[in-house]
This record gives C-alpha cells, structure tokens and sequence, in this order.
C-alpha cells in the first residue's frame, strides 16, 4: 500500500483514471511515474478516486499533495499513504490533504518543509458507534448530512455526538430499548443551534434509534393533527346534497369519535397477548403526512379529514414499517392517483349516504359488548376493508337478520319507518284513522 517513486514511466489503468480526475489532460511529465504499475497500487487509486467522487472539494489539495510529490517531496509521498489508510474515517482523511496546500506551500516560501506528523488531528476522532456488536458510522446521521455536512470538519461536535450516541445506544440496550432516566438526558445541540434528540425511529418488530430534529418533530406532529381534524365544510355539504340538514354533521363526528375510540381500546388489549411482530396498529389507508403537500396540489381539498372512518383500517406494524417505507419513495401526485383508482380515497357523499342509509348512528349507539367484539374482529381479520365498509357490513347483516325473523314486516316498531308509525299510532289509539272520508267506522257489535 501507498504511492512510491516509480522507476517505470507509463500509467495503468487504475492510474491514468486517477490522474486525469486530478490534472485533467494536461497530466505534468514528472507526475507520470506516479501512476504506474509501480506508483500507485490499485486499492489506493479506488480509494482516492472514490474521495473524489463524494466530495469534489477533496480534489484540489489532492492533487497538490501529487504535484509535490511528483516534485520529489519526501513528507509528500508519506502523507499520501496516511490518507489512504485513513480514509475509512472520511474526516480524518480530509483533515489530512486538506491542510497540505497550505503547508506544503511553506516550502516554495523558503521555510521548512513540515514533517508528515504535522499534519496529524491534533484531537482523536471516533466516528463510529457500536450498535448490537457491529460498528456504525456516526455520519449517516441527518447531523452530519447534506448541508449539515460540514459539521463532518467539527473535531469537537463530532467527538461529543460520537461519546453521546454511543452512551445513549448502551444505555437502552441495558434498560429494554427505553430512554428513560438517561442521565445525561437524550439531547444535543449542533454547531447552528439545531437541538437533536435521540428518539426511536420507525415502526415494526426491530427497535431502532435515531437522531431527529426537536423543531421537525413538532412542526411534523401539528401538521399530522391539522390533517387528522374533521373537514366539517365538506361534510355540512354533503348532507345537503343528500337532502339533510347540517344537524346531522355532529351526530355524524360523534360517531366517528366513538367508533375510533373503541378500536384503539381493543387494539392495545389485542396487542397484549401477540408477540410485538405481530401487533396491529389502526392505521390510514391515504398517510396524513402527505396532506398538507397534497392541499397545496389538489384544487379543493382542504387538508384535512384524515381520520374519516373510510380511511381506517387494520395493519401489523411490520407490515406498516415497509409499507411506509415504500411510500417515501413515491411520487405524492402518483399516490393520489392511485388511491382515487382504487376507491381509497375518501369520499364525502358517500361516507354521509351510507351513514343516512344505513342509520350508522343508532347502529352504533344500540351496539352491546358482543357488537363491539363483533366489529373489531372483522377489523383485524379484514386488513384490506375500511372501518366505514366494515360499518355498513353489519348494518346489511343486521337487516337481514331483521328480515329474516319477521322484524321488517311484522307491526314492531322497528321495521320501515312508515309502516312504524301507523303501527305506534293505532297502539295508542286504535279510532285515530276511523275518519277515513267514507263514513265512520261500523263495527259489528254496533249492529244490535
């Protein structure tokens, strides 16, 4: 390994590649010999050319560092190997070629040319913790990502973040995944302020942990409430085209309340006797995290409504995990497409039609423990019905089984509405209708 003084003119292929990413082609004569089958090996060729290709800025004091080297500079040629064997720890590595430019530079001033030491972190740097027995990079962290990158060149926040991580991943692997009590608290604070907190990330079977923006967080958990608030408008517009009037709306919020309430109640006693992999979750068929994007693209949806019943249903938390994943790298207007085809999105006038067909209030307000049991085992073994078809099922159900028994055409009270009141009518008073425009009525007893 590293980069020696060729004998041999005539650059390989790994070597040419690699020079001209420096000099372009206008490669200097007295640099050639370093990119021969006896200069630079392969591996170290890749390794320079791979710091390239993540990070333009290393190309400038890189090629320098050739440029001396080539003028026979000794310290030259061993720095190029200290950034080649160090350049699994990016920030090292950089710190390394990035003050050669400079340094080096003393030499054409008539000062001393530094020793390969010189150039050494003044401050050790750890970039990797160790996560269930095998060592992650800190950098994959959103701290050290995009234009956060720059924080990578922070030798004091990278070795506070480092010891921070590292403390808080043993802590919760000592106290079953919890963060509770960590004594140094689960907080940070970047070099522009930005204050990150240690959380659990994502949803399924495997507990994770990561780094998230405090101010993302909140701002992600008002916008998740604003979409999960009823569109009253919408809803008030629906019943009137259905003929009803707007006092219904409340009846129909209620419902929905009531309902959601019961199901997450069941959910958390369901969860108790599975194992965590197989958990279930009450979970949105069209995600609210897209509303707020998707209201600014879609002309007249108010952004909200992500609660309605028929866009609830039942999802294992593993199975959510990928789900979710998967839905990050879809397009949102290719998402919106696809839940409109597939009927998922939510539908006003049809949520309100059905609740009025099928008097999903008193349905639900007459439901005793067997009903509710009833329900929620239809939610969790019907992943792919929504809490509003799941609803409408057992109202068609309970018809029929109405219908079957005699209820719908026997004078009961509870059969077609109607029919129901010239039933209760007579109950309390059998002469009401004897007034008929034919005369009154001549029962048989008045003959005598």
């Amino acid at each position: 390994m590293g980069i020696k003084k060729a004998l041999v003119v005539g650059a390989t292929e790994w070597g040419g590649r690699l020079a001209k990413e420096l000099f372009g082609n206008q490669i200097p004569k007295q640099a050639e010999s370093l990119f021969s089958a006896t200069g630079i090996s392969k591996i170290d060729a890749d390794i320079f050319s791979k710091a390239i290709a993540e990070d333009v800025e290393v190309k400038k004091p890189l090629t320098s560092l050739f440029q001396n080297a080539a003028d026979g500079n000794d310290d030259a040629f061993q720095l190029l190997e200290i950034a080649a064997k160090n350049f699994g720890s990016e920030d090292q590595a950089r710190r390394i070629i990035g003050n050669t430019e400079a340094q080096l530079g003393q030499k054409l001033n008539g000062t001393p040319t530094p020793k390969a030491s010189d150039f050494a972190p003044t401050t050790p740097i750890k970039t990797t913790v160790n996560i269930g027995g095998k060592d992650n990079s800190i950098f994959r962290y959103k701290a050290f990502t995009g234009e956060n990158r720059i924080n990578r060149d922070n030798v004091e926040f990278v070795n506070a973040f480092q010891k921070k991580t590292q403390e808080l991943v043993d802590y919760a692997a000592e106290h079953n995944n919890s963060l509770a009590g960590a004594p140094t608290g689960t907080r940070i604070t970047d070099p522009n302020g930005n204050i990150l907190n240690f959380e659990k990330s994502g949803k399924g079977n495997e507990v994770k942990f990561s780094w998230k923006s405090v101010a993302a967080s909140q701002k992600a958990t008002e916008l998740r409430a604003a979409g999960q608030e009823p569109d009253i408008d919408s809803i008030a517009a629906a019943f009137e085209r259905q003929g009803q009037s707007a006092e219904g709306v409340q009846s129909y919020l209620d419902l929905g309340q009531k309902v959601r309430s019961k199901l997450k109640s069941g959910i958390t006693k369901f969860n108790r006797s599975r194992p965590k992999s197989k958990h279930i979750s009450l979970e949105h068929t069209f995600d609210v995290k897209h509303f707020k994007r998707l209201q600014g693209e879609v002309e007249g949806f108010a952004g909200k409504g992500a609660d309605e019943l028929s866009n609830l249903r039942a999802l294992e938390l593993t199975q959510n995990a990928l789900t979710g994943a998967k839905a990050r790298k879809l397009d949102i207007g290719d998402e919106l497409i696809k839940n409109v085809r597939e009927g998922t999105f939510t539908d006003y006038n049809q949520n309100v039609k059905e609740f009025i067909e099928f008097d999903l209030a008193n349905l639900v307000n007459d439901f005793d423990e067997a009903d509710w049991a009833r329900l929620f085992d239809l939610f969790h073994r019907n992943p792919d019905m929504s809490v509003q078809e799941i609803l409408v099922k057992m109202a068609k159900e309970q018809q029929v089984t109405k219908y079957n028994s005699g209820i719908l055409h026997s004078p009961t009270g509870t059969g077609d509405q109607a029919f129901d009141n010239v039933v209760n009518t007579l109950k309390e008073n059998p002469n009401a209708f004897d007034k008929s425009g034919m005369g009154s009525r001549t029962n048989i007893s008045d003959r005598d």
